[in-house]
């Protein structure tokens, strides 16, 4: 017996709407998922950027506490050193008894410092301490 090749051949090709119809099922089980995901995070409401003069600070009575790369802790342009903190804030909250701690860190700034000047902020009585970022 012999076999003929020829016109008689079929043509072999792999069906891919088993494959398709997989995809598209995992696609919407992606879109699906995805859409109930909440990212966890800190809200963190900015103040507004108002182009003013230096006469507006000091009208504005908050306390502006600065740290830099190196942790130095600056109070109102002032430096001082950690264990000055302290006994700073409370001098500034004589003047000024409604006063916010602002405090605006640098780069390079770890959170140690910050919490070293916010839980002075706390023991000094302070009702508010703001952490200034850009935008």
């Amino acid at each position: 017996m012999r076999r003929k090749y020829g016109s008689q051949e079929e043509e072999t090709a792999i069906d891919l709407t088993p494959m398709l119809d997989v995809v598209f099922i995992m696609l919407i089980f992606f879109i699906v998922t995805a859409s109930f995901v909440k990212e966890s995070g800190l809200d963190v409401i900015r103040p507004q950027n108002n182009d003013q003069n230096e006469d507006d600070d000091e009208e504005n009575k908050n306390i502006l506490v600065t740290i830099d790369q190196t942790q130095t802790i600056s109070i109102d342009r002032l430096r001082v050193d950690r264990g000055s903190v302290l006994p700073r804030l409370k001098q500034l909250l004589a003047d000024r008894p409604e006063a916010a701690v602002v405090v605006s860190s640098s780069e390079g700034a770890n959170i140690e410092t910050y919490t070293l000047i916010h839980e002075a902020a706390l023991q000094a009585g302070v009702a508010s301490v703001v952490m200034a970022t850009e935008k």
